[in-house]
């Protein structure tokens, strides 16, 4: 108990959640461990959470079963990741998701998903996105499933 106390201190302290001199905070709460919480800091990486959330776009392209290659592959979700991604400061991420076939495994999935990711970075990248600002996150079967595990989403991410 003590260890685990010792690390929910240090967590705190590494997140600048406490208080180092009781009282300069206006708003605290003192936990059950006996530590006190800066609930204006709290609010504070809330804020920054919610505004940082707020400069995210998804855009999702849908596939056919097994297909590698988008259904359309002048999907305008492509087109508006493209546009974004003029801005050099833009990053994007590729979350690309498949569904199972009757026979296959998860690893199958990951795979179709590697391949649909790969290929949706070739059409950005053809499209004259930098590669190098472009990141892959290949998952497999998506765990809303239906419809959504044969899809990719591209997300913006602006700073």
């Amino acid at each position: 108990m003590q260890l685990l106390r010792s690390c929910a201190v240090y967590l705190i302290a590494l997140t600048g959640l406490f208080l180092p001199i009781h009282g300069q905070a206006q708003e605290t709460q003192e936990q059950d461990d006996g530590v006190i919480l800066d609930l204006d800091a709290l609010k504070s990486l809330e804020k920054e959470k919610a505004e940082r959330s707020a400069d995210e776009t998804i855009y999702v392209v849908n596939y056919e079963p097994a297909a590698t290659e988008p259904s359309n592959n002048d999907d305008p979700a492509i087109r508006k990741a493209t546009d974004a991604a003029r801005d050099e400061r833009v990053r994007l991420t590729i979350v690309a998701f498949a569904s199972m076939a009757e026979g296959q495994s998860e690893n199958d999935a990951r795979r179709l998903a590697l391949r649909r990711a790969i290929a949706l970075r070739q059409i950005l990248v053809a499209a004259g996105v930098d590669g190098s600002r472009v990141n892959l996150q290949p998952k497999g079967l998506n765990p809303e499933g239906g419809e959504k595990n044969d899809q990719a989403q591209i997300i913006v991410q602006r700073p």
